[in-house]
């Protein structure tokens, strides 16, 4: 299972996949909050996560990202049916 340095703080969970290894399931808003603390202002900080973090395959064992808000996440597909 791999865990990403500095990220420790934004662990929520582990998922199981079927047929597949399971990975360290990681807080996305958490996640870029750490890199703000880390002194990167909130745009740069989205970029980074969305590029160099989520955006980063290294292999099978790939961690995940949850969006904890789930309004986000609705609101993202409006041909969804109510």
């Amino acid at each position: 299972m791999i865990i990403y340095d500095g990220f420790d703080d934004a662990i929520i969970g582990i998922v199981y996949r079927c047929g597949m290894s399971a990975v360290t399931l990681y807080d996305q808003d958490k996640c870029i909050e750490i890199l703000m603390d880390q002194g990167m202002g909130s745009l740069e900080a989205m970029e980074h996560f969305s590029y160099n973090v989520a955006g980063g395959y290294v292999g099978p064992d790939t961690p995940c990202f949850a969006v904890l808000e789930p309004s986000e996440v609705l609101d993202s597909f409006p041909e969804r049916a109510k």
